[in-house]
């Protein structure tokens, strides 16, 4: 694989992490398959979801105003067909009722997304993404 080729799959996987959390702060649930592959895995708390599992799940969570920043994907494999790597985020959440700005006391939940990634005939999806927190707000 060439330098070129190697850019362009970590691009292209990045890219489905930045519009993952978009997705999930614009509770567009439903358009987060697209990002999946049809046998998708997403592991929240250490309980593994299939992709239509998983989106059942998020539709039931309460309607937070949420912003998720997430780091570049730090790669530990890329190869033709499957990448890897971790990707770092924070997670913001307000549940109140003010209007923007919403009230700011520091990040929700700071974690990993371990993360596979396949080529499909539509490209790049997420086949599984693990979620680890590392910190969370004291409640």
């Amino acid at each position: 694989m060439d330098h070129l080729e190697m850019l362009t799959i970590k691009d292209a996987c990045q890219s489905i992490s930045l519009q993952f959390g978009r997705l999930q702060d614009e509770r567009r649930h439903d358009d987060l398959a697209d990002l999946m592959t049809a046998d998708a895995c997403y592991v929240r708390l250490g309980e593994e979801l299939q992709v239509e599992d998983f989106i059942a799940w998020i539709k039931t969570t309460t309607p937070n105003k949420t912003t998720h920043f997430v780091t570049p994907t730090a790669f530990s494999v890329v190869e033709e067909d499957i990448a890897k790597g971790v990707t770092y985020y924070t997670l913001y959440l307000y549940n109140g009722e003010e209007e923007k700005p919403y009230p700011l006391e520091g990040p929700f939940v700071v974690g990993e997304y371990h993360e596979a990634f396949a080529r499909t005939d539509d490209g790049w999806k997420i086949q599984r993404r693990e979620a680890r927190i590392i910190f969370r707000k004291k409640i």
